[in-house]
């Protein structure tokens, strides 16, 4: 009892045990590829509420449940949660309808090179929510939208040595546009981007 959260990527099945005790639980799907499950156990049967829909929700009074379950058929899912004994429900959550795909992706590129980061599904956009790049060599370290040329570059910096940055947001200016890292010398250049694609 006691957690509130306003948005929660669920990893994995999320099993909290109430026994019985007064609160509130509710639960707004963020997720447009796939149904989320809330199994509810009181008094020795269960019952399951499929949230289909992103921004649909499911709320109800913990009062005699002595279990609830989050689960999916795949992971990661997004949603907003709300489990407390205070007085909030949840009813409505902001949520972008034609955006899908969560993208994490880290990774450490070694050598002059050009690198395709991130190629959105037929049709979609990548918007990155943020960035960070550093590198331990002095280079050039390009993020680019399609291509190394003026008007497409998001981030171009001459990086010193164990030199980086943190960037954000952005949106790719066409759809089916790879983002890509260009990278201008030896050594080892470090990305992580956070985002999701877009129509």
């Amino acid at each position: 009892m006691g957690m509130v959260t306003t948005d929660q990527l669920i990893e994995r099945p999320i099993t909290v045990e109430n026994k019985g005790a007064p609160g509130i639980f509710g639960l707004v799907s963020r997720d447009p590829t796939q149904t989320i499950r809330v199994v509810m156990k009181a008094m020795g049967h269960s019952e399951t509420i499929y949230v289909v829909n992103p921004g649909d929700s499911c709320s109800f009074n913990l009062l005699d449940v002595d279990q609830v379950i989050i689960e999916a058929d795949n992971y990661p899912t997004r949603a907003l949660v709300d489990w407390t004994n205070g007085a909030i429900v949840l009813a409505a959550a902001p949520f972008l309808s034609s955006s899908i795909g969560l993208l994490h992706f880290d990774a450490t590129i070694a050598g002059a090179a050009t690198t395709t980061i991130w190629t959105p599904a037929a049709g979609m956009r990548f918007v990155i929510d943020s960035f960070v790049m550093s590198t331990d060599t002095a280079n050039r370290v390009a993020l680019v939208d399609g291509a190394d040329v003026a008007g497409k570059r998001i981030a171009a910096p001459y990086l010193a040595a164990a030199g980086g940055m943190v960037y954000g947001p952005y949106a790719s200016q066409a759809i089916d546009t790879p983002l890509l890292l260009v990278t201008a010398a030896g050594g080892n250049v470090f990305l992580a981007v956070d985002g999701h694609e877009s129509t």
